[in-house]
């Protein structure tokens, strides 16, 4: 079974790759879903988050607040500096572990099940530790216009709160000199999925 992995910048176009790549046939495992459904009421990662951070990040239904969330994760980013700040390294040390384990129980099963491909999607893929996981790493670049148009088109962040997310993750550029494949996410919808028939036609075969 051939493991894929995508990865890139905020908006950048992640989502597009890994739906053609699922529509090709692969199975597909979002790092970012899992993330959330950890962060379910009951689970211990929402214990420990809550413990963690406070009931603070906890909305009116008692769960947990995304944007509130990420107002104390991402506070030291937006002031200034690069790189995550210290209250975001917890949050991923809660979450990434677990993730990982999920990931490689899925990986196991699709391979019981006979799957020719798998992809995942996955944000911090090389930051969490999943480049071991795969066998093909494509990263999907873009502006940093288009990012921040995108993010505000998509999820309703600011300028900053976006910045803040880039700034907190590994630049674009180190994660495509460590690529098996870079695609330009801001290439036109039909010629990225020609590419990414191309790459799945290496790896998988026709």
């Amino acid at each position: 079974m051939v493991v894929f992995g995508v990865t890139g910048g905020v908006a950048a176009g992640k989502t597009t790759v890994a739906g053609e790549l699922e529509r090709l046939g692969a199975r597909s495992l979002n790092a970012d879903r899992m993330a959330h459904e950890l962060l379910r009421p009951g689970s211990s990662v929402f214990d420990a988050v809550v413990s963690e951070f406070g009931r603070g990040v906890l909305g009116p239904d008692g769960r947990i607040d995304r944007r509130a969330l990420a107002r104390v994760v991402f506070p030291a980013v937006e002031s200034g500096g690069g790189g995550p700040s210290p209250q975001l390294l917890r949050l991923q040390e809660l979450l990434h572990p677990p993730v990982l384990q999920r990931c490689r129980r899925e990986l196991d099963r699709f391979r019981a099940e006979g799957a020719r491909a798998a992809v995942i999607d996955a944000p911090l893929l090389i930051e969490a530790g999943m480049e071991g996981m795969v066998d093909c790493l494509i990263v999907v670049t873009a502006s940093e216009k288009t990012q921040l148009g995108r993010a505000k088109e998509r999820s309703g962040l600011g300028p900053g709160q976006a910045r803040a997310r880039m700034r907190a993750q590994m630049t674009l550029a180190e994660k495509a000199a460590r690529a098996d494949y870079v695609i330009d996410g801001e290439s036109p919808l039909e010629q990225m999925r020609a590419r990414v028939r191309e790459i799945w036609n290496e790896q998988v075969g026709a």
